[in-house]
């Protein structure tokens, strides 16, 4: 599932929410492999969707209070984030 954030940092700020929660990169172990994986195709995809695929994004995962978690699992909010951003 994919949503856009409700209090965005950038123009086209997408969040997507995998299946199975995942508490943060710091727990991510062997077995969810699969799990994250299926985040980077989604990814992709919603890229794809919302016309950022061929000039580019960044995605972002937010681990721990000095990384900016401020949501206790992946994504966390904000994390897998696409950014258009504009330089001034």
């Amino acid at each position: 599932m994919a949503i856009h954030d409700i209090a965005p940092v950038a123009p086209t700020h997408i969040l997507i929410l995998p299946k199975r929660p995942i508490a943060g990169v710091a727990s991510v172990d062997a077995s969810m492999e699969s799990d994250l994986g299926h985040l980077f195709v989604a990814a992709k995809e919603v890229a794809k969707q919302v016309g950022l695929h061929d000039e580019g994004y960044r995605l972002v995962v937010n681990q721990g209070p000095n990384g900016l978690q401020s949501v206790k699992f992946v994504p966390p909010h904000p994390s897998y984030r696409f950014y258009k951003l504009a330089y001034y």
